[in-house]
């Protein structure tokens, strides 16, 4: 018993174990162990890789929509010098899109939501509806609606649904209701900024006050 089964589960040698064949594991206990009680360890601040090597990774990875999965996919290209890693990256990210079911929200990151070019989304306002969960429910039951991105909502305020270019605006503000509240008197707006001709919520404009969640 205690004994693994299946192939390739034999134990590592040690001509191939990095924990034994490099010292950082233990220096980095033994760093740890010096701190004082509730420091934490500052991070490295060293990119994992530069020039001519960054600017590789960046255009193997440029297709990638998804704010959080092109960063995870320039560091794994920066990282193993290996371009073809982008291609796993994408196909992640087709695998999430198609097993999460159409109607699911997903949390993208604190801060308002944008685009693929750092661009914000038209909103349609409510009032009355100011809990995540109570936003991520509003978000779902809309999923069949025309050009619904995802919603965000503010620390203290209210929840606001992220459309696209094809929303029909007008005409969701007359046939839904927001649980426990209504649309903002001033519901329709548009961003202070250039408004995003996307369809698509890749990532956030970092801000703790805020949290966005997109549409899947």
């Amino acid at each position: 018993w205690n004994r693994p089964i299946g192939d390739g589960l034999d134990p590592v040698p040690d001509s191939e174990n990095l924990f034994k064949l490099h010292s950082a594991t233990a220096n980095l206990s033994v760093y740890t162990a010096s701190l004082p009680d509730g420091e934490l360890a500052p991070l490295a601040s060293e990119q994992p890789c530069q020039g001519s090597r960054m600017e590789a990774a960046e255009r193997a990875c440029e297709g990638i929509p998804s704010e959080i999965m092109r960063q995870a996919c320039i560091t794994d290209v920066c990282l193993t010098g290996n371009t073809a890693a982008a291609g796993g990256v994408a196909q992640a990210e087709i695998l999430e899109e198609r097993v999460n079911a159409r109607g699911l929200p997903v949390f993208v990151g604190h801060g308002t939501c944008i685009d693929t070019q750092g661009k914000q989304f038209r909103v349609l306002k409510t009032q009355g509806v100011r809990s995540g969960p109570d936003c991520q429910n509003l978000l779902a039951s809309l999923h069949a609606a025309r050009g619904i991105l995802g919603a965000q909502l503010r620390v203290e305020g209210g929840c606001e649904i992220v459309v696209g270019p094809s929303a029909d605006l007008a005409g969701m503000v007359a046939g839904a209701f927001p649980p426990g509240g209504a649309w903002a008197e001033d519901g329709i707006s548009e961003a202070s900024i250039e408004v995003s001709g996307e369809d698509y919520v890749a990532g956030v404009a970092d801000d703790l006050s805020w949290s966005c969640w997109r549409l899947n």
